[in-house]
């Protein structure tokens, strides 16, 4: 609902690390969940957040063989996707019929059918990767990148996973994590120990490096989906920065939000002036960032009607959680909802409060 500011929330009952949107089903708000136990059996679920009844519904499970640390699925085809578990083995799966199910395929007992993935290929051993990311582009190239202990790798999909290049700077340390820049296709950043980096996969350089990023680990980095060349990044000394790649010396924001480590931080894929923040504080966090943003809020001011900058703010604090929160995502389907993971298991659903909203739109 438009004006809805409480959260629905679902349990898995195991634990887990990863959440991602179907971003290849626009029509429903739809996530996939990567379960990771040590002792028990591991799954990838499918849900559903149904907005008029203000409920979340698995649709479709799927066994895993092994713990799931992150996963990524297709932004094309909704029945393929990544995954990596602990121990670094990187298998690309088909999820039969998860483009076609519906929460109408439940029993009568509202039971979800369980079903088996097909493995359609496998990174080679030694790869090491803890992470994968699409490349999003038209030119119809599968290419994705994985990060790992040794470095980043990019593979073609489309012919077996082909290795077609290593980043070799990057190898002299783990790479937590990186993202494609939606504007250059070809570019990619990514995060290792405390350093943000920019690379040009074409030629296979580096075009960047900023040493001290944060003070500690490095954790994530997100492009700014509407301004070119500019970043945001949070680690393990509890801060979101933002950057400009024009000039990196310093960061041209930094929001101080948490007080333990800062897992994740990500634009609205519609309104850069939006972004959440997630730490193992348990907290979620949802910040405007309006001056740095592609179009910065206005305000009229009293009789005069003079129009005065909406200012950055931390917009709200979600306390849904009890555990570390390492995923988030904004929906897919709808620019003002986003899903979050805790290590328990709990997804909360949460809307952009509506007077948020209407700042944004009006």
């Amino acid at each position: 609902m438009f004006g809805n500011n409480r959260p629905t929330v679902f349990s898995l009952g195991r634990k887990a690390r990863c959440i991602a949107a179907l971003e290849s089903n626009s029509e429903r708000h739809r996530f996939i969940v990567g379960t990771s136990c040590l002792r028990e059996p591991n799954e990838l679920a499918l849900i559903e957040y149904n907005e008029e009844e203000e409920s979340v519904y698995l649709v479709r499970s799927y066994i895993h063989p092994k713990d799931v640390s992150s996963l990524a699925p297709s932004p094309r085809e909704a029945d393929l996707l990544f995954t990596c578990s602990g121990l670094g083995d990187a298998v690309l799966w088909r999820a039969p019929e998860a483009q076609g199910v519906f929460l109408e395929d439940r029993d009568a007992n509202g039971a979800s059918p369980t079903s088996s993935l097909e493995s359609v290929a496998e990174l080679p051993q030694g790869s090491d990767a803890h992470e994968i990311i699409w490349r999003k582009d038209d030119t119809g190239d599968a290419i994705v990148a994985s990060f790992g202990v040794s470095g980043v790798r990019l593979w073609n999909i489309r012919n077996s996973l082909e290795d077609i290049g290593k980043l070799s700077h990057a190898d002299s340390m783990r790479v937590s994590s990186g993202a494609w820049d939606p504007h250059h296709p070809s570019n990619i950043a990514i995060v290792c120990s405390c350093s943000l980096q920019g690379w040009d996969t074409r030629i296979l350089k580096s075009t960047y490096e900023i040493a001290m990023a944060h003070k500690y680990a490095c954790r994530s980095v997100d492009y700014n989906p509407n301004k070119p060349g500019f970043l945001v990044t949070c680690g393990d000394d509890r801060m979101v920065k933002f950057w400009d790649l024009r000039s990196t010396r310093e960061p041209i924001r930094t929001l101080a939000g948490h007080t333990h480590w800062c897992t994740t931080a990500l634009y609205n894929k519609f309104h850069d002036q939006l972004v959440l923040s997630a730490g193992t504080d348990a907290s979620l966090n949802l910040w405007r960032c309006s001056s740095i943003s592609s179009a910065p809020l206005l305000e009229l001011d009293g009789e005069e009607a003079t129009r005065l900058d909406a200012g950055d703010c931390k917009v709200r604090s979600y306390d849904d959680h009890e555990e570390s929160i390492y995923s988030a995502a904004w929906s897919a389907s709808d620019a003002w909802v986003f899903a979050s993971l805790d290590y328990s298991g709990r997804i909360a659903l949460n809307h952009v409060p509506s007077t948020e909203k209407y700042r944004i739109l009006l």
